[in-house]
């Protein structure tokens, strides 16, 4: 069986072919179905790490190839006429036109999307009526009308009224979530899928991100985590703040306590305690949207002031620890500044313009009809609405969740918080009794349950007192990342704790180096009555060779251990026998 986190946080071809594999396909109900089971147990999965999509709704690699390739076409913006009020709409479509990927892959729109259906129906449609915005845009350099997604801009989305001056951000997200609803509705609609999968359309391959919440117990030191997928960072610029990295460190970098009146209900210690809360960006997008809330309370008014932003930046600083299917650094270029000309900083009266950079790297202003060469210095000293980036290098591919995923976390979950054994854990128990006798092989005997531990013959004895030795893995792919390095002493403790339920040998690992657990291996070698055996901890992505630590004769089946990653530290916990 393949390793479940490999498959989650794993990188290269194998990745790469799941999700090619999925294609435009759509998934069973059964493994993506959202019926109230699926969505609990797809909850519960989510307190442990994000949950991987049961299938790719649309092709990944299309995307992938699209961020890194550079178009040649020549992709200078035609101007859109004023329909009335519609400047916040022309900003906006100009913007995302120069969004590479979105419009790449529109030019294969009718391989997922049955336009000749609409049209024979005449009834509104976003993705169709998008589609012809881009052709209009591609065959003319003269202005020209934006069409249905103005006329008949309350079928984008209820709130809007025709003639009104709108809000260029809240159009933004209405017309993105319309067009990925619509796709949902291609393949079936959105009952047929669960969330996570959901989440795979073009849309979120290319805008979409994920965040996560942690809140850490201060007593206990358990961590509760919440998932939260998005389509754009919006940034507080209020107080003190005078640039996008002051306001990205606000929200990503700094920690709220919890306490006195405000304190946690931790769910394993089954209280209130003090706790530390905070969130990190866990998925980069392709294509990231930065709207500055620059509304006052009720929108009367307007927060004027200038805010500075970087023409180039990366996303490390803000990352999780453990953030998924990263194969490059989130770097970013700015290719679009969307403005809000305020009149007397008023949030209802003004003008919507677009400094847009095009494949040549100059740069041009949108203004309705208008498109006028600009510069790069021009674009960034506005008092910017609206931020547009592009990564560098395409992040990696969305993985197909494994069958047996959640049963697989839902055990580890439970072993991991102590819980009593299931009948499911009676009958897993069972069976690798039934194979113990049929076969002598440790290996096979002592499979893990999370299948991310795995075990394998040793010929080392085991010794009193612990050692640590580097030794290279050959078992496992190696994938080495440059700017992780990979050298410093690797340090542990051992030391023997008393629980209710008996003494355990707990050990603590540390890698000098490692921005996460993840990024190392751990070869914990005991010696049983029968033969040595040596349980190996798998990272999923390894960037440095395993640490070996010798375990003493006392310690427990290894199948009974539980572990806890976090940061740079390894966590393991062996029940030992008693009297020894």
């Amino acid at each position: 069986m393949a390793s479940i986190l490999g498959s989650w946080f794993g990188v290269g071809d194998d990745v790469e072919s799941d999700s090619e594999s999925g294609g435009s396909g759509a998934g069973s109900e059964s493994d993506g179905a959202t019926t109230p089971r699926a969505r609990r147990d797809a909850e519960e999965a989510e307190q442990r790490a994000l949950l991987p999509p049961a299938t790719t709704l649309h092709s990944y690699e299309d995307v992938r190839r699209a961020v890194n390739g550079n178009r040649s076409e020549e992709d200078y913006p035609s101007g859109l006429t004023n329909g009335g009020n519609t400047c916040f709409a022309a900003a906006a479509l100009q913007c995302l036109r120069r969004a590479t990927p979105l419009t790449a892959w529109f030019d294969d729109v009718d391989t997922f999307h049955d336009a000749k259906r609409c049209a024979e129906t005449r009834r509104f449609c976003v993705v169709c009526e998008y589609a012809r915005h881009l052709e209009r845009a591609r065959e003319s350099r003269d202005a020209h009308s934006i069409g249905r997604l103005t006329k008949d801009i309350s079928k984008v989305a209820k709130q809007f009224r025709r003639g009104r001056q709108e809000d260029s951000h809240e159009f933004i997200t209405a017309l993105l979530d319309a067009m990925h609803v619509m796709f949902l509705k291609d393949l079936g609609g959105e009952k047929k899928f669960d969330l996570r999968t959901q989440e795979t359309t073009v849309i979120y391959h290319v805008f979409g991100g994920y965040t996560l919440g942690t809140v850490k117990c201060l007593e206990c030191g358990y961590v509760s985590k919440s998932f939260q997928s998005t389509l754009d960072i919006p940034l507080e610029v209020t107080g003190k703040i005078t640039s996008i990295e002051e306001a990205l460190r606000e929200n990503f970098c700094s920690e709220e306590l919890l306490q006195g009146s405000n304190k946690y209900k931790c769910s394993k210690c089954k209280a209130l305690v003090r706790a530390k809360k905070g969130t990190k960006i866990h998925v980069s997008p392709n294509i990231l949207t930065i709207p500055l809330k620059r509304y006052s309370t009720g929108r009367f008014s307007k927060i004027t002031k200038y805010v500075t932003y970087p023409a180039t930046f990366s996303l490390v600083e803000f990352m999780s620890d453990d953030a998924p299917y990263e194969e490059s650094a989130p770097e970013y270029e700015l290719f679009g500044v969307l403005v809000h000309q305020d009149f007397y900083a008023s949030a209802h009266a003004g003008h919507y313009v677009a400094y847009v950079k095009l494949r040549d790297d100059s740069w041009v202003l949108c203004n309705d009809n208008r498109i006028s060469p600009s510069s790069e210095k021009e674009a960034m000293k506005q008092k910017a609405y609206i931020l547009f980036y592009e990564r560098s290098r395409a992040r990696g591919a969305p993985p197909i969740r494994p069958p047996g995923y959640l049963e697989e976390l839902k055990l580890a979950r439970d072993a991991e918080r102590g819980a009593p054994a299931t009948r499911q854990d009676d009958e897993l128990a069972a069976r690798e009794q039934m194979l113990d006798q049929s076969t002598s092989s440790t290996a096979e005997r002592l499979v893990s349950k999370l299948d991310s531990m795995t075990l394998s013959e040793s010929a080392q004895g085991a010794v009193s007192s612990p050692r640590a030795t580097l030794t290279p893995s050959a078992s496992i792919r190696r994938v080495v990342r440059p700017d992780v390095p990979t050298s410093g002493q690797p340090t542990y403790i051992m030391e023997t704790v008393r629980t209710e339920k008996g003494r355990e040998l707990r050990v603590s690992v540390t890698l000098p180096g490692c921005v996460t657990a993840r990024e190392f291996e751990v070869e914990l070698t005991t010696r049983t009555k029968s033969s040595p055996s040596c349980l190996v901890i798998k990272a999923p992505t390894l960037y440095t060779d395993p640490l070996e630590i010798s375990l003493p004769d006392n310690v427990d089946d290894p199948t009974k251990s539980s572990f806890i990653k976090n940061s740079s530290k390894l966590n393991v916990r062996f029940p030992i026998h008693e009297g020894n």
